[in-house]
């Protein structure tokens, strides 16, 4: 799949029934995206806009410090490591059917995770819990609160 070199806007919801996609290549003149080991990012690779669906392993890059809407949803991997740099995390960033294990690490400033459950650590709000290695809620960010 090569995505158009003028793209400026990327919904990962285009490919929804494309659970077979492991590649994608975009040009390295693009202004606004880039693809990198098998996820489309922000050109300064600041926020992860989606995980190509056929990927079962991924490791959000150390410049990653958000996670967009369903950037995670179609993808296969089974376990996610929450690394101290990611603190912001989009309304269902997490959600997807294959995950069954989040890690966060435990350095991270804004998340932590107590049993199954993943909150924030200044309010106490719920961002997702996993029951029966499932995951089962995710909070929407305030942001997604105000606009709806």
């Amino acid at each position: 799949m090569t995505l158009p070199k003028k793209l400026q806007e990327f919904d990962r919801e285009v490919f929804a029934d494309c659970p077979a996609i492991s590649e994608m290549k975009l040009s390295k003149s693009n202004k606004t995206y880039k693809v990198e080991k098998g996820a489309v990012l922000s050109k300064d690779g600041k926020q992860l806009y989606w995980v190509l669906p056929a990927k079962k392993k991924y490791t959000i890059s150390s410049k990653t410090s958000s996670i967009d809407t369903n950037a995670l949803r179609d993808c296969k991997m089974k376990k996610l490591v929450l690394p101290a740099h990611v603190i912001d995390l989009k309304r269902y960033a997490l959600y997807s059917k294959n995950i069954k294990k989040i890690t966060v690490d435990t350095t991270n400033p804004v998340y932590a995770k107590d049993g199954q459950c993943i909150y924030k650590k200044a309010t106490g709000e719920l961002i997702t819990a996993m029951v029966k290695n499932c995951l089962l809620y995710t909070s929407p960010s305030p942001r997604d609160t105000e606009r709806s």
